[in-house]
């Protein structure tokens, strides 16, 4: 039996400023997508000290399960990144991360207030906002994920964060001024 051939993806990201790259085997550019899309349900297992090639055999396998066994008790646990979310945040993301929601929060506040900008205008003025839309954005960047998303779902209980580029417009625009004006905690 032959074995399956894989082609190797290389995906690009950016984080704190700079540009990173990783190569992810797969056989098509679907299953490329499809493992994507899971990666925000990903978390870090350990270090990669060492890559071993299969063709070494038992004898590797063997010495890399006993690593693994001995190491397991000296490996600091990576703290779940949710466990700071308040009970209303967690309901209100379902199984997508804070960080990502975040994101996408960020994102969405910033197409609203330029694809809507007659409307944005006046809820903004409706909810008494201080400062321009724009300084607001801005100041968005660097709002923590996790807290920022507690005061939003405890200042819009409703609000479903689940599929949020699926929203209804000016949803997340109006939840964002909302809790920015009105969340005691954020206020104080």
């Amino acid at each position: 039996m032959k074995p399956k051939s894989y082609n190797r993806y290389l995906l690009e990201y950016y984080h704190a400023g700079s540009r990173w790259c990783m190569k992810l085997p797969k056989t098509t550019m679907e299953d490329v997508r499809a493992r994507i899309d899971q990666m925000q349900r990903a978390k870090v297992i350990g270090i990669v000290e060492a890559e071993i090639p299969a063709r070494f055999g038992l004898v590797a396998r063997l010495v890399c399960w006993f690593n693994n066994v001995f190491r397991t008790h000296r490996m600091p646990q990576t703290p779940d990144p949710r466990s700071d979310l308040e009970a209303a945040a967690r309901e209100a993301l379902g199984n997508v991360s804070p960080q990502l929601a975040w994101l996408q929060i960020r994102t969405m506040f910033q197409h609203e207030m330029e694809e809507y900008r007659g409307a944005a205008e006046s809820l903004a003025k409706y909810e008494n906002l201080p400062e321009s839309l724009e300084s607001l954005a801005a100041s968005m960047e660097g709002f923590l994920p996790i807290p920022a998303i507690n005061y939003l779902a405890e200042s819009n209980p409703d609000l479903d964060l689940t599929d949020i580029p699926h929203l209804q417009p000016l949803t997340i625009l109006k939840a964002v001024l909302h809790t920015q004006m009105t969340n005691d905690r954020l206020l104080s």
